[in-house]
């Protein structure tokens, strides 16, 4: 326990360090993609809201003054928070900016054009090059995602007693023409990784959506998780087992993993005495700019982009399971994750980074390791 209470205390140390803000300091937006925009925000007696200026990751930025609390709204589900923020400057003009947009590095993107985590693409026989992750995802886009619901910003309140996914999205998804795509082994895309994609990119997309803008290491965490359960066979059973039942003999077991809703919440049908409000998103997630979604009738570009990237991230779990999981070698067992909690059972709260970036953010996401467990 002292060894947990020490290594907790000398990673908060760390993180404050990251976090700090100083005036005079050049900054960038290294945790958004390549095609991503942040709001620049107003800030007025202790309140800040997003204005209409944005700006991208390669827009350099200059802290102006001191950090400051303030009360604002979250753009994912409109809910009140309180985030730090601090005054900058830029090019084109100036204002407010989350301090947990900012990096005191110029990071690279999780998905770029031109790679994925600095490696090369697979090469099969005659030389043919599998697709980039941004490539792939980019085709399998309009297949996935799809709202089953009549009006998708009205959640029904009778759902079926069976399976959600089963029951709304998965026959669906068998109609689908699978694209011309191969994985990192070189072989023929198929309708189960599709399913596959699609079931792990609503499940993240329904648990981490307030999460993305603050780093694709939170999303990828949570995926990382639900691979490690599928690659550990041995307990198969134990990460699907469900008192919901389930017709469907043939589901992928990827996808029986991450749509088992005692083990990701985001699938149980009612919480607290309501229907579950991370289903609605998870089953309507906005696609398309100006277009219905689970919150509105015109979904905005930051909320299509949260989806995007989670595509993204289910694209390469699914089809470059190698690569992804070379992401974060040291999340390698680590078969749970919490948010907000503070302690899991008597579980060893371990903090992993993603790429080259910290799980900081512990309202977000919270890494556990079972104790006794090597796998």
């Amino acid at each position: 326990m002292k060894r947990y209470v020490l290594t907790t205390f000398f990673m908060g140390l760390l993180f404050t360090f990251l976090s700090q803000a100083q005036a005079g300091k050049t900054v960038y937006l290294s945790t958004l993609e390549g095609d991503d925009k942040a709001s620049v925000y107003w800030c007025k007696n202790g309140q800040c809201g997003e204005g209409h200026l944005k700006l991208d990751r390669s827009t350099q930025i200059t802290i102006t003054g001191k950090e400051f609390q303030a009360q604002t709204t979250d753009p994912f589900d409109d809910s009140k928070t309180s985030e730090v923020f601090v005054p900058v400057n830029f090019k084109d003009g100036e204002g407010y900016l989350p301090l947990y947009l900012l990096t005191e590095k110029r990071l690279e993107a999780f998905y770029s054009d031109d790679g994925n985590s600095r490696m090369p693409a697979a090469v099969g026989k005659g030389g043919k090059k599998s697709p980039n992750t941004l490539k792939a995802a980019t085709q399998i886009y309009d297949l996935v995602g799809e709202c089953p619901l009549k009006d998708p910003t009205v959640m029904p309140t009778k759902l079926p007693s069976d399976n959600v996914f089963d029951a709304y999205v998965l026959g669906r998804l068998k109609k689908q023409k699978i694209p011309r795509l191969v994985n990192e082994q070189m072989k023929p895309m198929t309708t189960e990784d599709l399913v596959n994609i699609d079931s792990l990119a609503r499940t993240i997309y329904g648990e981490m959506g307030k999460c993305f803008r603050k780093g694709l290491q939170y999303p990828i965490a949570a995926a990382l998780v639900a691979v490690n359960r599928f690659d550990n066979k041995s307990r198969f059973k134990e990460w699907t087992k469900s008192q919901v039942k389930r017709k469907v003999a043939s589901l992928p077991p990827l996808t029986r993993i991450v749509t088992t809703p005692e083990k990701f919440n985001v699938w149980k049908v009612y919480a607290s005495g309501k229907v579950n409000g991370p289903l609605h998103h998870s089953l309507c997630p906005a696609r398309a700019v100006n277009k219905p979604f689970w919150k509105t009738k015109r979904a905005s570009q930051a909320e299509v982009d949260i989806w995007k990237n989670a595509v993204r991230i289910a694209t390469e779990a699914v089809m470059f399971p190698s690569r992804f999981k070379a992401r974060s070698p040291a999340m390698k067992n680590i078969n749970f994750y919490t948010s907000g909690m503070g302690q899991y059972q008597d579980y060893m709260q371990v903090f992993p980074f993603v790429n080259d970036r910290p799980l900081e953010h512990f309202e977000c996401i919270e890494m556990w390791k079972e104790p006794g467990r090597r796998r």
